[in-house]
């Protein structure tokens, strides 16, 4: 159903032009570069060219967020590369200069990262994460906890169904979504560059643009 509605708003967008449509969390334009302003207000509240947002921007009020690599589940057998591939994000996302993040190894972080043994279309158990125990896991999923629009902790699950040379893209977007960077993009002109595409998902580093709109969010 999913997919059958995303095709209908291509096709709708193709044939008339649209402002943006929004199917599951990535908001569907038109076939074209944006602007910073128009990336940044896509990803960060949900609001198309010309349009509002969908949901109050979100965001941590902390100089420094922790970020955990929780022990995998039983059968998940990448947890190496996905430390790996959580300190090259962070690497990346610190030298925007806007918000600092650190891989700690500790009981208790802000944002935790676990690789789960249910596959796709499973549900996730074990994870302590009440945003994600007992839902349905794609190839990952993450949420966070805020109140008063200000995000206080986030969770972040990997599928065991996730194939190892797909997980830099994977802990790439999730980790930079659980700074409130909430929606995806649909258009085939970020299939490539941006880690927000939701399409073809084949970026697996951040865009200038992707790390542009982390810079406005907390600037």
């Amino acid at each position: 159903m999913k997919k059958t509605l995303l095709l209908l708003a291509l096709t709708l967008c193709t044939a008339v032009g649209c402002r943006g449509s929004l199917v599951g969390d990535a908001i569907v334009i038109e076939d074209r570069k944006l602007t910073d302003e128009e990336f940044y207000n896509i990803v960060s509240c949900g609001a198309a060219p010309g349009e509002g947002c969908r949901k109050p921007r979100r965001k941590w009020w902390k100089d420094e967020v922790t970020v955990k690599v929780a022990p995998a589940q039983e059968g998940f057998h990448y947890n190496h590369i996905v430390i790996d591939k959580t300190e090259e994000a962070i690497q990346q996302i610190n030298q925007v200069g806007v918000i600092k993040l650190k891989l700690v190894d500790r009981p208790v972080a802000d944002i935790t990262i676990t690789g789960v043994s249910a596959k796709t279309g499973e549900k996730i158990s074990g994870t302590k994460c009440s945003r994600h125990d007992g839902s349905t896991i794609g190839w990952a999923r993450f949420g966070y906890f805020f109140r008063n629009n200000v995000i206080n902790k986030a969770c972040i699950s990997i599928s065991a169904s996730v194939p190892p040379y797909h997980l830099q893209r994977v802990v790439a977007e999730e980790l930079i979504q659980s700074l409130g960077l909430l929606y995806d993009i649909q258009t085939p002109y970020y299939r490539k560059i941006s880690v927000f595409s939701q399409k073809g998902r084949l970026a697996d580093r951040y865009s200038p643009q992707d790390l542009e709109a982390l810079r406005r969010h907390y600037d």
